[in-house]
């Protein structure tokens, strides 16, 4: 699966990220964050976490806090 990120750049003479040119959706930040999750799989990230951030993925209403 092909999946375009939004990442800061970085200047080596200027450290400060500059933003990306186009702004992510919110939902495609929590499927990156789904997916860093998924793959580093710290000690704290529970099943219920994990059932949670994916449910949160699958709801069709974005409106919902």
């Amino acid at each position: 699966m092909s999946r375009k990120r939004a990442t800061a750049r970085i200047n080596r003479e200027d450290p400060t990220p500059q933003a990306p040119l186009h702004a992510p959706t919110p939902r495609a930040v929590l499927q990156e964050l789904f997916d860093l999750l998924e793959e580093y799989a710290p000690a704290w990230y529970t099943e219920e976490l994990h059932n949670r951030a994916q449910a949160a993925l699958l709801s069709k209403d974005r409106n919902r806090p």
